[in-house]
């Protein structure tokens, strides 16, 4: 959990400022300072992070037919963020294939 900037691909500027809490197989994301109400989610099973080029502080996330721009404050929270979506995401097809195999 932890701050992020987002914003559409195709948006200009920075970005807002906004709460990010990754639970269970969700990443929910809030208005800065108010935990209480979210203003929108990602369902991990759809959304596949990449790393941007150039600045490292920024990684896309591909989510059903939209890409996202999200900026951490340094490129090693980036790393974590995109480890920690990654993770999820090979956990998930894991349990598919396993479900298939069986």
């Amino acid at each position: 959990m932890g701050f992020l900037r987002i914003k559409k691909e195709d948006e200009r500027g920075n970005g807002k400022l906004r709460y990010f809490i990754l639970q269970g197989s969700t990443l929910h994301y809030y208005k800065a300072g108010h935990r209480d109400e979210t203003l929108g989610s990602f369902e991990l099973a759809y959304a596949v992070p990449t790393p941007a080029e150039g600045d490292m502080c920024d990684f896309f996330l591909s989510y059903r037919k939209r890409v996202y721009v999200l900026r951490g404050t340094s490129p090693e929270e980036v790393e974590e963020w995109v480890g920690a979506i990654r993770t999820h995401n090979r956990g998930e097809l894991g349990a598919k294939l396993a479900g298939y195999l069986s």
